[in-house]
């Protein structure tokens, strides 16, 4: 769907669920609600709430959120920084991560033997899990996994028992908000943008972000009243 299609099937729904009793919506709320609701399905479907699968449970469930899957190497340790073990390891990882959806490591480790080079994968832990996961020996770091901390927005702290030589993350991206009409002249802008922005996302969610978006326009209405 354009811009211009979300506008006006967003008027055709509104009013329909209103009974027109309800007051109009310029471009600017329109967009404000089309952009909330875009992130609450993309959301939605990674968690696999929506569609009662997880994120990858069929094609076409990657289909719509494909565009926003990107990934990066990172080879440059963070120095600088005290962590949970001796063996912490941090890396700075791109702003543009909204939710990680796979991540693993090369190991570079002369003790290893054979499986020196090898890849292992990470696992995320929160600190409460840290400690009773160094406890077991099932669940702590091995030559197949290493824990995962977040440290900071953009900071995470590698737990390994072997030297890592990269760490790789595929991730989600946060989708471009919809505006649909530019917004310089109002004053305004949405997550920062002001221009004309077309949805990113597959057409076959388009319908799906419209319906939940006149939704919580109605919610909205129906809390003033």
């Amino acid at each position: 769907m354009t811009t211009a299609e979300f506008s006006e099937e967003f008027n055709l729904l509104y009013n329909n669920i209103s009974s027109n009793a309800a007051p109009g919506l310029d471009e600017y709320e329109k967009s404000v609600f089309l952009t909330q609701a875009q992130e609450a399905v993309v959301i939605s479907i990674y968690n696999g709430d929506s569609v009662d699968v997880a994120f990858e449970g069929t094609e076409e469930i990657k289909r719509y959120l494909d565009v926003l899957v990107k990934q990066e190497i990172l080879t440059v340790k963070t120095t600088g920084l005290i962590g949970l073990s001796s063996s912490s390891v941090f890396y700075e990882i791109p702003p543009s991560v909204w939710f990680p959806v796979y991540e693993q490591v090369v190991f570079s480790d002369t003790t290893l033997g054979c499986f020196n080079n090898s890849i292992g994968l990470v696992k995320p832990i929160s600190h409460d899990e840290y400690y009773p996961m160094l406890r077991n020996p099932f669940k702590g770091m091995n030559k197949r996994r290493v824990l995962r901390l977040t440290k900071t927005d953009n900071i995470v702290e590698l737990i390994s028992k072997y030297n890592i030589a990269s760490y790789l993350v595929r991730y989600l991206v946060k989708p471009s908000p919809i505006i649909l009409e530019d917004l310089a002249p109002l004053g305004v802008s949405i997550d920062g943008v002001t221009a004309k922005t077309e949805c990113m996302l597959n057409p076959s969610i388009h319908r799906g972000i419209l319906r939940q978006a006149v939704g919580l326009a109605k919610a909205s209405w129906n809390a003033g009243n």
